[in-house]
């Protein structure tokens, strides 16, 4: 009697050093777990930023591609009414100089208007090319961000799908 009474007394003392180990594991995965939720967060949180810094200096970049567009437009414009009001002058100081007839006169008008608007549109092309170049060059910097983001994206799935494993891994 004695001795099974002692048998049963071990038998209690190895199955309460079990469940002791076992809780203490069990409290050791939820602190991991917590852990992991943190770092989890933590990543939610430097996303969440990274998105808003990168959707900030897309608008910025818009504003200032459209400020140099409306710019390079204005100094076109400029530009060419100077350049044709400088003309004009020129040519009628020659007209009344050499006193050509009107009828001259006013072809040789017609023909610098025609050259005016040619060059005009000339000015008009550039600048539209250059804006043209400018959107470009935006694009492919949306496109890289945007890539950026992918990889972040990647990242942080890769890194929730570690921390389920590792949970069930635990588990089990």
């Amino acid at each position: 009697k004695e001795e099974r009474a002692e048998r049963e007394r071990q038998a209690k003392r190895e199955q309460d050093g079990a469940k002791t180990t076992a809780l203490r594991q069990i409290k050791e995965a939820k602190k991991l777990n917590a852990e992991k939720e943190r770092e989890m967060l933590e990543l939610d949180k430097e996303k969440s930023a990274h998105s808003a810094q990168i959707k900030a200096e897309r608008e910025e970049e818009e504003k200032a591609l459209q400020r140099e567009i409306e710019y390079a437009k204005a100094k076109a414009t400029k530009d060419f009414k100077a350049a044709q009001k400088a003309r004009e002058e020129v040519a009628l100081a020659a007209a009344i100089a050499e006193g050509r007839e009107q009828s001259n006169f006013n072809d040789q008008m017609k023909e610098e208007r025609a050259e005016r608007e040619r060059q005009a549109k000339r000015e008009q092309d550039g600048a539209k090319t250059t804006a043209l170049r400018q959107i470009k060059e935006a694009k492919k910097l949306n496109a890289e961000k945007e890539r950026e983001m992918l990889e972040l994206d990647k990242e942080k799935s890769a890194h929730s799908a570690q921390i389920k494993a590792e949970r069930e891994e635990e588990e089990k």
